[in-house]
C-alpha cells in the first residue's frame, strides 16, 4: 500500500509536507487544516458505509466516570439508566461509535473500503505523519463516529501520556456550515477557532494540556443530516 493510494499527490511534495510540518509546529495545539486530502471516491465509500451498511454502538459519557488514561470510546460508555439519573452539567458526550459491519454487508466495496484504510492508517500513514510531527509514532486508536441533533461532545481536551498527535477526518459530503458541529478549539490565552466539518478535510493538532477543545451541537436545520468523521490519536512509540 502507498501513501498515493489514498492521499491526492498535491500533498506528497516536499514543499507541501514542509508546509504542513511548520504550520503544526507553530499552529498545532489549536489545529491545522488540510482540505481535499484523500481520493474524494474513497471517502464516499466510507460515508456510504457509515450511512447504510455499518452497526453501530450508543456511546454515552459521564465527566464523572471517565478514567484519564482510557481513551473515550465505547468502554467508557454508561448505561441507560447511569445516563437518565445524572445531571446535565455531568454529561460530556453522546454519539453512536461504529463497532462493525451489518452481516448483508460484509463483502461489499464500502466496508472492505472501511478495512483497507484502518490498515493504512495503522501502516503507511504513520510514515508520512511523522514526516510532519518529527515523532516516531505509533497508532493508539481510530474511531469511525456520527453525531446528529441532540447529540453532543463537551469542553475536554485530549492529552494523554505519551500521545502525540491527534486528527479528525470528516466524511460528509452533503454537510453544511449552517448545520454545526463545528470543532472548536480554545486556547488557553486566546480566542475559540472553530473548524467547520468540510467533507474531506483533515485537522491534525497536538495534544495538549492547556488547550481544550469541544464539538458545536448539530443545528435544527440539518434535520435528518448525519455528521460522519474518523477520529485518530497517535502515541509515541514505544518498541523501537
Amino acid at each position: 500500500m502507498e501513501l498515493s493510494d489514498w492521499i491526492q499527490p498535491v500533498h506528497l511534495s516536499r514543499t507541501a509536507i514542509e508546509q504542513y510540518r511548520q504550520s503544526i509546529l507553530a499552529e498545532g495545539e489549536t489545529g491545522v487544516v488540510i482540505d481535499n486530502f484523500f481520493h474524494p471516491h474513497l471517502l464516499l465509500r466510507l460515508s456510504q458505509f457509515a450511512e447504510k451498511e455499518a452497526e453501530y454502538a450508543e456511546v454515552k459519557l459521564l465527566y464523572s466516570t471517565l478514567d484519564g488514561e482510557k481513551n473515550t470510546d465505547i468502554s467508557g460508555s454508561v448505561s441507560t439508566s447511569e445516563w437518565e439519573n445524572s445531571e446535565e452539567n455531568d454529561r460530556f458526550c453522546s454519539r453512536r461509535q461504529v463497532k462493525g459491519v451489518n452481516p448483508e454487508f460484509r463483502l461489499s466495496k464500502n466496508w472492505l473500503t472501511y478495512l483497507k484504510f484502518n490498515g493504512f492508517l495503522k501502516t503507511v500513514f504513520i510514515d508520512y505523519l511523522q514526516m510532519l510531527s518529527l515523532s516516531d509514532l505509533e497508532l493508539g486508536a481510530v474511531i469511525m463516529d456520527t453525531q446528529e441533533k441532540g447529540q453532543f461532545l463537551k469542553k475536554h481536551n485530549d492529552y494523554r501520556e505519551g500521545r502525540k498527535l491527534c486528527h479528525i477526518l470528516y466524511i460528509e459530503p452533503n454537510w453544511k456550515p449552517e448545520y454545526g458541529g463545528g470543532l472548536c478549539m480554545l486556547p488557553e490565552n486566546g480566542e475559540a477557532i472553530r473548524h467547520t466539518p468540510v467533507f474531506n478535510r483533515l485537522v491534525l493538532f497536538l495534544p495538549s494540556k492547556t488547550t481544550c477543545h469541544y464539538v458545536e451541537p448539530v443545528a435544527e436545520i440539518a434535520q435528518d443530516k448525519v455528521r460522519k468523521c474518523v477520529v485518530a490519536w497517535y502515541n509515541e512509540q514505544t518498541d523501537k
